[in-house]
């Protein structure tokens, strides 16, 4: 596994899990993202004493957006789990995923009250890396 180099995970506020972070009009993210729409299983033990389901909404190469029924707060550092779906070479293949919070927002999803929460990944394997760059050209080319 690898650190990604040269960048700091809350810089990626501004660019990657911001919910479209823009200035005059022109979206400043580094990475496509895609809605994705899955469950993912989130750990980590020293803040939360049992894993947990969240939603995850969309997804780049640089982080994922969720909606969480607990909540986040902008720092936290987590591992999850997730399939991801459809029907082409990478679905049903299953993302270990380490990333912190660089973004929350409290609000109500449907009938639930969540928080939204914008994380970015920290490491990511060549595996994974190119797992998420072909879920991303599939959902692009798709639609």
């Amino acid at each position: 596994m690898r650190q990604r180099q040269g960048t700091d995970p809350m810089d990626a506020q501004r660019t990657h899990a911001d919910g479209g972070a823009s200035q005059g009009g022109l979206n400043h993210r580094l990475h496509t993202r895609v809605p994705l729409g899955t469950r993912a299983l989130v750990n980590q033990p020293s803040l939360w004493p049992d894993p947990f389901e969240v939603v995850a909404e969309n997804l780049s190469l640089g982080g994922a957006y969720f909606t969480s029924r607990f909540l986040f707060t902008p720092h936290d550092f987590f591992h999850c789990r997730m399939m991801l779906p459809g029907t082409g070479s990478v679905a049903g293949r299953e993302l270990r995923l380490s990333a912190v919070v660089v973004r929350v927002d409290e609000g109500n999803w449907g009938n639930e009250k969540r928080c939204g929460v914008g994380a970015f990944f920290v490491a990511l394997d060549a595996r994974e890396e190119e797992e998420i760059q072909g879920y991303v050209r599939q959902v692009l080319s798709a639609g």
